[in-house]
């Protein structure tokens, strides 16, 4: 067993349908770190499914954590405890057609997920790594003034490149 398996470019890993979310299920780690600019666009379920890779105990109403491993293994049981406790509110909360009731109670459930996951994220943002640069545009958002330097080398292909 590993203790520490990392995963860059983990937003490959959203779809718990595919062969390297089961490869990363199966992999014997006591912790899993996932590298992501992108944790989340615009499903819910892509992010539970990051989420149950590292701390799956953490979307099961904090269960014992082998109960939630097992769980892990049967998607549709977390996806139901998901959507019990954040998914359905959220979801619902955030339609056109929403009344002012649920919409409350959507924001509630988002407030109460962010909260349990921030311990879990490290989020950056440009004006964060960039402090410097960041400046105010004439339209009120912000935009970066960094210079960017491109270097172009030619180089002969060698005769395995070549074939």
């Amino acid at each position: 067993k590993y203790e520490w398996a990392v995963f860059d470019e983990a937003h490959v890993l959203k779809n718990p349908k595919t062969n390297a979310y089961a490869a990363v299920q199966r992999l014997p780690a006591a912790r899993r770190l996932l590298i992501t600019g992108t944790p989340i666009q615009n499903r819910l379920d892509e992010l539970r499914a990051l989420v149950m890779l590292c701390v799956p105990a953490l979307l099961v109403g904090g269960r014992d954590p082998n109960d939630a491993l097992a769980l892990s293994a049967n998607a549709q049981a977390v996806g139901r405890v998901f959507d019990e406790l954040f998914g359905r509110d959220i979801c619902t909360g955030s339609t056109r057609n929403a009344n002012a009731r649920e919409q409350a109670s959507g924001r509630a459930a988002a407030t109460e997920l962010r909260g349990m996951l921030a311990p879990y994220f490290l989020r950056r943002t440009k004006e964060e790594v960039y402090p410097a640069a960041s400046q105010t545009s004439s339209s009120g958002g912000a935009t970066l003034n960094v210079r960017k330097d491109d270097l172009v080398v030619w180089v002969k292909l060698g005769k395995e490149q070549r074939r």
